[in-house]
């Protein structure tokens, strides 16, 4: 029988319907960056604060210097000039004359109370002009600069150094430990985010439920579970594979087209099947539905169906090898039809058939 490879996808209307959670399609197709596996396992790449370089002194400076600005009414100056000059000629006679201190200061106070009788005002203002260093004090700057510069260019390429070998070092644990590591952390992302437990009541079996657990256990062993249910009881899978290698949960189903006892098609509203498999894709767990048309003439392909999923989702692969035949989703006409025609005893095995196939008319909606 041919073995065809089928990827990943949600969106297939036929059996066997697989159904893996997103996040983990995502961690397949992208993996682990560097930067995440360095994130995840708390080593954190050294940051160099860098000593600030001087600055090269400069052979002009700017240096402060004060003159004294006379302002007021010009025409006001102007009358009063007469009087200013008599005033100066006076103190300026004066200065340096034994026992005139006191007469020069007075005659000080005496201008300026005669210029603030005109208004005027007498400021100082300071100004910057540029001037050359001396070319000794220059020299001295340059070599002081010179040595705080080689001094604080040492210890940045001492501190830039020692970050770049720390950086090699945790580069180097990344490299050594990036598979095992990954393979760590990847088998914790495939674990369910929530504990399952056992039903504390043994739920009824169908036949072909019970037909299909014995190959299931004779292949995964204690890997299988039934009567297993989470959160709310919301909704019971007819099996459950747990690996005991990673932890990942499989919903395994088996879809009837119809009641064996009374004729009514069942699996036929895809929107709430389809709310189904969300419901156990959000608990992280996958989803299997085979038809039961396959489970009873291929047994055996089904189980190495799931054991090739299972080998694809450890492995990391997208896709994965399928050698069972598809079988169509069925309509709600197509099941009526199936039960009048009682077509599922035209594949199931002699044991496992439905002995009362005449279905009471009342309850069959035709």
């Amino acid at each position: 029988m041919k073995e065809n490879h089928q990827f990943f996808k949600s969106d297939t209307k036929y059996y066997p319907f697989v159904k893996i959670p997103n996040d983990i399609l995502e961690r397949i197709n992208k993996g682990f960056s560097k930067e995440e596996i360095r994130y995840r396992m708390g080593l954190n790449y050294p940051v160099v604060t860098y000593i600030k370089e001087p600055n090269k002194p400069s052979q002009t400076r700017l240096v402060e210097k004060e003159k004294i600005n006379i302002k007021g009414n010009g025409c006001m100056l102007i009358m009063a000039s007469p009087g200013l000059i008599f005033l100066g000629i006076i103190i300026f006679s004066s200065i340096g004359k034994e026992g005139n201190a006191l007469f020069v200061l007075i005659m000080i106070i005496v201008l300026i109370v005669f210029l603030r009788s005109f208004g005027v005002k007498i400021e100082n203002t300071k100004y910057e002009v540029k001037e050359t260093v001396p070319e000794n004090e220059y020299s001295n700057l340059l070599t002081k600069y010179e040595e705080e510069y080689e001094l604080i260019s040492k210890k940045n390429e001492k501190n830039r150094k020692e970050r770049d070998l720390r950086i090699k070092e945790i580069d180097f644990i990344i490299e050594k430990n990036f598979h095992s590591y990954t393979e760590k952390l990847y088998h914790e992302e495939l674990k369910s985010f929530c504990e399952s437990k056992k039903l504390n009541f043994v739920g009824k079996k169908g036949k072909t439920e019970i037909f299909f657990l014995q190959f299931l256990i004779e292949k995964f062993k204690n890997q299988i579970n039934v009567d297993l249910t989470v959160k709310n009881n919301k909704y019971k899978p007819d099996f459950v594979f747990i690996c005991e290698k990673s932890g990942f949960h499989i919903d395994i189903e088996i879809d009837e087209p119809y009641n064996s006892s009374n004729g009514l098609p069942i699996h036929i509203d895809r929107i709430s099947e389809e709310l189904r498999n969300d419901y156990f894709n959000d608990l992280n767990w996958g989803v299997i539905r085979f038809s039961e048309c396959q489970i009873a003439q291929h047994p055996n392909l089904c189980v190495e169906l799931i054991e090739n999923i299972i080998n694809s989702i450890r492995n990391k692969m997208d896709y994965y090898y399928c050698k069972l035949p598809t079988v169509d989703f069925w309509t709600y006409e197509e099941a009526l039809i199936m039960a009048n025609n009682n077509y599922r005893n035209s594949y199931l095995p002699n044991q496992l058939r439905i002995r009362n196939t005449n279905f009471n008319n009342n309850e069959l909606p035709f």
